[in-house]
C-alpha cells in the first residue's frame, strides 16, 4: 500500500483516482501519516512526500520517518521546487525523487524502491520481469528470492532477474 502525504486535495483526489498508485492512502499532513503508520504499519510499502506541506517542513518530516521506520521507502516529490532542490531531498533520506505532475515515470520508481506485495499463499508467484520466484525453498520450476529476510512482519527479497524487491505480508 502506498502511503501520500500531501496538503491538497486537489492532488490527493487525483492521486486516489490514479489506478497505478493503488492501493494508497492519502494524509494532509504530518500528524495524519503518523497516525495512518501507526495503524498500518508494516502494510505501507513506500510514502510518497510532498516537499511543499502547509504543516511541516517536507524535508524535515522524510528525516523523521527515516528514523521511525528505516526500512520505509521514501519518494520525494514536488510542483514547485527546481530539480536540484528536490535533488537534495535524498540527503535526508528520500530513496527517489519525483516532480509532479503524475506521470508514467512514477509507477516504475514506486515499484523499484517500494516493490510489489503480495499476499499469503502458495508462495511462488511470478515477477513483472516473467522470472517465475518463490519465497523459501522449493522445486527447481521456481527461483528463490535473493536477500531473503524478514522486515517487521513482513518477508521481502529481490528477483535475481531484474531486482525488483518482493515482499510478503503476514
Amino acid at each position: 500500500m502506498i502511503l501520500l502525504i500531501d496538503d491538497d486535495p486537489y492532488f490527493r483526489n487525483l492521486a486516489q483516482q490514479e489506478p497505478g498508485l493503488q492501493p494508497l492512502v492519502a494524509a494532509a499532513g504530518a500528524f495524519q501519516a503518523d497516525k495512518l503508520l501507526g495503524t498500518l504499519g508494516d502494510a505501507i510499502s513506500v510514502a510518497l512526500v510532498d516537499l511543499d506541506l502547509a504543516d511541516t517542513d517536507g524535508f524535515e518530516l522524510i528525516r523523521k520517518l527515516k528514523l521511525d521506520h528505516p526500512s520505509l521507502p521514501i519518494i520525494a516529490i514536488s510542483g514547485v521546487r527546481s530539480a536540484e532542490v528536490l535533488e537534495s531531498a535524498r540527503c535526508f533520506g528520500a530513496n527517489e525523487v519525483l516532480s509532479k505532475p503524475i506521470a508514467p515515470a512514477w509507477f516504475a520508481a514506486i515499484q523499484r524502491v517500494g516493490g510489489i506485495c503480495h499476499t499469503r499463499g502458495t508462495g511462488n508467484f511470478r515477477c513483472v520481469c516473467g522470472e517465475r520466484l518463490l519465497f523459501g525453498v522449493g522445486p527447481g520450476a521456481f527461483t528463490p528470492l535473493e536477500g531473503l529476510k524478514l522486515v517487521g512482519r513482513r518477508k521481502q527479497g529481490r528477483c535475481p532477474k531484474c531486482g525488483l524487491l518482493h515482499f510478503i505480508l503476514p
